[in-house]
């Protein structure tokens, strides 16, 4: 690995030894970092460490980095700790000032390291396509299904890759926090999803504020249970060894049979990635399972003669009255 990349720390009333000492330590452990998981991180160019991440993001727009990578969570949902982004062939970390207290503090400071690591993943994951798999960066659809649902099922890819690549310095805070968000968008599911459904269904609200809260939610929950899947299988555990530890259950949720499946399918896709990856045959059925997932909830997308449908129907979860 080439190690030329910068730390740039942008915290005001900072000393300037103590900064040059900290930017100094942080790149030894994103060094170090890339050492143990053997991660190709060399067209890493920079890690921001700032104390205000939206104002930073702002910032990268005016380099002319593409404003859908600089998306700033903040939603009620959770709150963005760190992003990586690719711009000409070269890569950005920012760490936000959650990072920053997380970092500073003695009981979760390792657990940045985890959080350091997912970041570091994506950039490994997106050198290995570019080697490997270029067709995985194809944006264009042939089919109304695909242009919909393709992007959800990559991102859920990246998402699940970095995790698993991560999860060898997984802390007990780590674990916790994964499960806990999966489950709180989980449990809620009814009240942020059913019920709006069921208030559109009955004339109460209009589709554009069913279809938003959806947007929201029903891709919040799919996009948390790829995270958890790889911490899962990241640990070599399966997921009904790991419920039995964490006295969790999925019985009778939305989530049941789609977290089964996408177990399996990110196990397949893991076995001969990058350089022999049946990657086309998995994204398939990983589409599959998100579009069955919709169904489930009750909504289906579809295109007729070039035009674009929502049909939101009763389901066998949620209200049914």
């Amino acid at each position: 690995m080439c190690n030329d990349f910068k730390v740039i720390l942008k915290i005001e009333n900072l000393d300037k030894e103590l900064k040059n000492v900290t930017e100094q330590n942080l790149k030894e452990i994103i060094v170090n970092i890339k050492n143990i998981l053997e991660l190709e991180v060399n067209t890493l160019d920079r890690v921001i460490l700032t104390e205000n991440y939206k104002k930073e993001l702002e910032l990268l727009k005016e380099e002319g980095i593409d404003e859908s990578l600089l998306t700033y969570t903040d939603n009620g949902l959770g709150v963005g700790i760190a992003k990586s982004i690719d711009f000409n062939g070269k890569d950005i970390v920012v760490l936000s000032e959650t990072f920053l207290y997380m970092y500073s503090n003695e009981d979760t400071n390792k657990s940045t390291f985890n959080i350091i690591a997912h970041e570091l993943a994506h950039i490994d994951d997106r050198n290995k396509k570019n080697t490997y798999i270029k067709e995985f960066f194809i944006d264009e659809y042939t089919n109304y299904e695909d242009k919909v649902f393709y992007p959800l099922v990559k991102n859920s890819w990246n998402e699940f890759y970095a995790n698993y690549k991560a999860s060898s310095l997984l802390t007990q805070l780590s674990i916790n926090h994964c499960h806990d968000t999966f489950f709180h968008a989980l449990n809620d599911f009814d009240k942020n999803i059913f019920d709006k459904k069921w208030s559109y269904q009955n004339g109460l609200i209009p589709l554009l504020d069913f279809l938003d809260s959806f947007k929201t939610h029903a891709y919040y929950l799919f996009n948390q249970a790829s995270y958890l899947l790889g911490n899962i299988i990241g640990i070599n555990y399966t997921l009904d060894k790991y419920l039995e530890e964490m006295n969790s259950s999925i019985k009778g949720t939305i989530m049941e049979e789609t977290l089964y499946t996408m177990e399996r399918i990110f196990n397949n896709l893991m076995q001969n990635y990058p350089d022999k990856w049946n990657g086309t045959k998995e994204l398939e059925n990983l589409k599959i399972c998100l579009i069955d997932y919709y169904k489930d909830i009750g909504v289906v997308l579809k295109e007729v003669e070039g035009q674009s449908y929502v049909d939101v129907k009763f389901s066998k979860y949620g209200h049914q009255e």
